[in-house]
């Protein structure tokens, strides 16, 4: 009996592994989607993408996707201190010709582009599980789903299954959590008494805020805050404490009427990273390939941007190269977001008397050099070309400039 068979099996059919099948179809390239999940359901997770994730998506053609699922356009940022406006700006203003930010609900946005990844022609197989093996020239993956085990055979393999992905597995990948600074919570909510154009961002003393309407009159709060959020956070009116000090950051009705539409949970602020991207005929695309610090906020454009470089080896490169020069090319950028985390992190998480110095340290450096090394810019255009070097780092935190330079060290483990 004749196996069936397709060029590309994706395992995970949330938002990178669904976008890439549909961008792959449109190519001609026939494709498969295991996802597990009988349905999608809210977590805290990205629900926001920077302009230059919107950059990538507008490349890939996938817009529409976010639109009709409720997403909507953030043309806007504003900042608070001591609840007041502190500052505002406008993308387009800021950086003409730019994409702004765009908001959406997770849930609604996977179910909507793993139901376009069927009218895309790709074969979905959902709820399912994948055992996968690798064969001489191909992969050969037993599925077992809703209609029984049947087998399947791919020429390429590619992990979009999160960032504690078992795919990657297959070709010896293992994980390096870097050190967490503080930690990172969400929560849903509704009847927040805020601009739905903007983005918010408060400030309080031991880290930030951050607000993204995603449509729907719904909104994520992100709080990057204290070490120990049990503590802070705890009791069984953890919601209504939690609200409470988000509120604390804001101007004083923007949270009169906020009501709980999803659950809170916590995180720490950790870059993940995947030892080994790319295998034989295979590659991790998304969290599977490494997953940002979540205080930065790139999860989402890193992703399209994923699908954006791996579609484009695909179609130019011998396919017996293309895991290898994806990896290559993936680590790059992403090295530049892992750096640039690391960096900023004591800027915004540290209070102490040291911390206020570097603090000051670093206001002279940007006297001289307001762009910071081109990351000044970086939730705009993105990752491309800033130093991640020692000499870079130091620049950064301004050493030269200090009499008695306070230096910050970022040991981060190599990865290949």
């Amino acid at each position: 009996m004749t196996i069936p068979s397709v060029d590309v099996a994706i395992i995970g059919g949330g938002i990178a592994g669904s976008s890439l099948a549909i961008v792959l179809q449109r190519d001609g390239l026939s494709t498969a989607v295991i996802e597990r999940e009988p349905a999608f359901r809210d977590r805290v997770r990205g629900e926001a993408c920077h302009p230059w994730g919107v950059k990538e998506l507008y490349e890939l053609g996938l817009e529409s996707f976010v639109f009709e699922a409720g997403g909507q356009r953030i043309p806007n940022w504003t900042q608070y201190r001591d609840r007041d406006v502190d500052s505002t700006f406008a993308w387009e203003e800021a950086f003409p010709g730019i994409y702004p930010e765009i908001g959406f609900s997770h849930p609604a946005l996977q179910e909507r582009l793993l139901r376009g990844a069927t009218e895309a022609g790709a074969i979905v197989h959902r709820p399912a599980r994948a055992s996968i093996a690798r064969q001489r020239d191909s992969w050969l993956l037993q599925i077992d789903g809703p209609d029984g085990v049947y087998d399947l055979q791919a020429r390429y393999l590619i992990a979009a299954d999160g960032k504690t992905s078992a795919t990657r597995k297959l070709w010896g990948c293992e994980t390096v959590i870097d050190p967490p600074h503080h930690q990172f919570g969400g929560l849903l909510v509704k009847n927040l008494n805020l601009d739905p154009t903007s983005s918010h961002q408060g400030f309080h003393t031991a880290g930030f805020l951050m607000i993204f309407p995603q449509g729907n009159d719904l909104w994520r709060v992100y709080y990057v805050g204290p070490d120990n959020p049990t503590e802070a956070f705890g009791g069984s009116d953890r919601i209504g404490t939690y609200l409470k000090a988000c509120a604390a950051c804001f101007p004083e009705d923007a949270f009169a009427n906020a009501t709980p539409s999803g659950p809170l949970a916590f995180f720490p602020n950790s870059h993940v990273s995947a030892t080994r991207i790319a295998g034989e005929m295979a590659v991790a695309i998304g969290d599977a390939a490494g997953a940002p610090d979540p205080s930065q906020g790139h999860g989402m454009s890193l992703l399209w941007r994923d699908v954006r470089v791996l579609r484009d080896l695909l179609r130019t490169e011998s396919w017996q190269d293309v895991a290898v020069s994806f990896a290559v090319t993936r680590r790059s950028y992403e090295t530049i977001l892992r750096t640039h985390a690391a960096w900023v992190a004591p800027l915004t998480t540290n209070v102490s008397e040291a911390g206020l110095a570097l603090q000051a340290q670093v206001e002279l450096a940007r006297a001289d050099d307001p762009e910071a090394l081109g990351y000044a810019s970086i939730f705009a255009l993105g990752p491309d070309s800033q130093p991640t070097d020692d000499d870079a780092r130091a620049q950064f935190f301004g050493e030269h400039k200090a009499e008695h330079p306070i230096r910050i060290d970022t040991p981060l483990d190599k990865i290949d």
